[in-house]
Formats: structure tokens, C-alpha cells, sequence
């Protein structure tokens, strides 16, 4: 009998794809945005496996926000891929809505990663609750200085979550089993 080496290897990112220049305010502009928003938005698709990804959660947590005044909802499920990094450049706070689902539960969704590399302050639901995710999101809204480090330091965790690291990973699990 012999070991069988196990790893996990999360999903990987390329930041430099979402790294533009354009700024938030330019992004806005060129997607008819308001300026003057803090804009909460998902990026993705409304089913995978034919289950709904949590969307009606997300619009349901922001009807329940108690902080909705100075916020928009933005929801982008059909673009072309290389159009996304200015959507998440345009969005302050990005969220992922699990619905709680085994799916959901068994995934490492390539979207935190992107989201990561785009700089967001990012809100994942790990359960289908719309009341507690809609007080999650109003506690970031309250703190526009928090969405700002948050999002700093997502983009600087995204760097050790690159798609060359990751190859990187697995390639030396192999190597060292050989």
C-alpha cells in the first residue's frame, strides 16, 4: 500500500486582467452609472446545474436594506468576459449570494478570486439568509472607509492566488511524489 498525497489547490486569478485604467468614475461614466452611489453588485451567472446561485436572495437582502438611500443594486449576468473588469471596477462592495445549496457548498467559485483581483470589498453569504445578508451589507455601507481597505487588501491577497502559483503548487506535489 502506498500514500495517496492529497492538496487542495483553490481556484487562481490573473490580477494583471483586471488591473485597467480606468478609474471608478470613468468606469461609471462609459456603463451610464451613477456617481454618486455606493454600488453593491454581483457579477456572474443566475444558475449553475439549473439551480438559481442566490440572486433572488440578493435582491430580496437589498429590499430589506435599512441603508438603501445612498446605494444602487447592479446586477451583470450576461457580458462578454473581457468587459467584466470594468463592471467590478464601477462596483464598490461585490457580493457572492450562496444559497446554501450542496453546490454552493462544494465550490471554489473562480468569481472571489476575480473579485479579489479587481480590489472589492467583498460580502459572501454562506447561508440563505436574506435579513442577515442585508445587515451585512449595511454594515459596509456605513463604513466607506472599511469598503476602501477591504478592497486593498483583497487586490493584495489576490497576488498569492495567481494561476501560476497554483500551477506551481500542484506541479511540485507531483514532482516531489515522483
Amino acid at each position: 500500500s502506498f500514500d495517496i498525497p492529497t492538496l487542495v489547490a483553490p481556484n487562481g486569478v490573473d490580477p494583471a486582467f483586471f488591473d485597467i485604467p480606468e478609474t471608478r468614475e470613468q468606469a461609471r461614466t462609459k456603463l451610464g452609472l451613477p456617481q454618486d452611489k455606493i454600488i453593491i453588485g454581483y457579477v456572474g451567472r443566475l444558475e449553475v446545474a439549473g439551480k438559481d446561485k442566490g440572486i433572488g436572495m440578493l435582491k430580496e437582502a437589498y429590499e430589506n436594506m435599512s441603508r438603501r438611500a445612498p446605494v444602487e443594486l447592479l446586477l451583470v449576468t450576461s457580458v462578454p468576459y473581457r468587459q467584466i473588469p470594468l463592471y467590478l471596477r464601477a462596483i464598490d462592495i461585490a457580493v457572492i449570494p450562496f444559497p446554501g445549496d450542496q453546490h454552493a457548498k462544494t465550490t471554489s467559485p473562480i468569481k472571489l478570486y476575480e473579485y479579489m483581483a479587481a480590489g472589492k470589498a467583498i460580502v459572501v453569504s454562506d447561508y440563505p439568509d436574506p435579513k442577515r445578508l442585508a445587515e451585512m451589507l449595511d454594515d459596509l455601507v456605513a463604513d466607506p472607509e472599511r469598503i476602501k481597505t477591504l478592497g486593498l487588501q483583497a487586490r493584495e491577497k489576490a497576488k498569492s492566488h495567481t494561476w501560476d502559483i497554483r500551477a506551481r503548487t500542484i506541479l511540485n506535489l507531483i514532482n516531489d511524489d515522483i
